[in-house]
């Protein structure tokens, strides 16, 4: 059997055997807790720069975007001064020959007051006449 001496020995031994394995146990812990901190790191580092390209991506997109409207509301106003000027060179065009006409081609549209009290007019000098010669009114029948 074994000695008192060779049990402690032994119980030593053991003691040495669980404090070496204790101590590597946790020089592994700690390198892996430290590669998993780099790890992380790196990971965060990816994740910012994937975001700051985004962002650049998306404030290129705006820009662009806000080129274009500038673009286009250059292009309107273009467009609308264009129409004006045409507009105002037709106008003075017409102002134009107006004043070039001669008295023989003067004319006037007449408004729709205007056609109506001429018609007025001429029927009540038809009717007017038609008494004058003492026969029977002139009727405008409407079929």
């Amino acid at each position: 059997m074994y000695s008192n001496d060779q049990i402690q020995q032994q119980i030593a031994s053991l003691k040495q055997q669980q404090e070496f394995q204790q101590r590597l146990l946790v020089e592994q812990f700690r390198q892996q807790q430290q590669q998993m901190a780099q790890e992380h790191e790196k990971q965060l580092q990816e994740h910012i720069k994937v975001q700051q390209v985004q962002e650049h991506i998306k404030m290129q997109q705006h820009l662009v975007m806000l080129q274009k409207q500038q673009e286009f509301l250059q292009e309107q106003q273009k467009l609308q001064e264009r129409h004006r000027l045409e507009k105002e060179r037709m106008e003075k065009e017409r102002l134009e020959q107006l004043k070039n006409k001669t008295k023989n081609e003067e004319s006037a549209v007449a408004s729709s007051e205007v056609k109506l009290r001429l018609q007025e007019f001429v029927l009540t000098k038809k009717h007017r006449e038609a008494a004058a010669r003492n026969s029977p009114p002139f009727h405008n029948w409407v079929v």
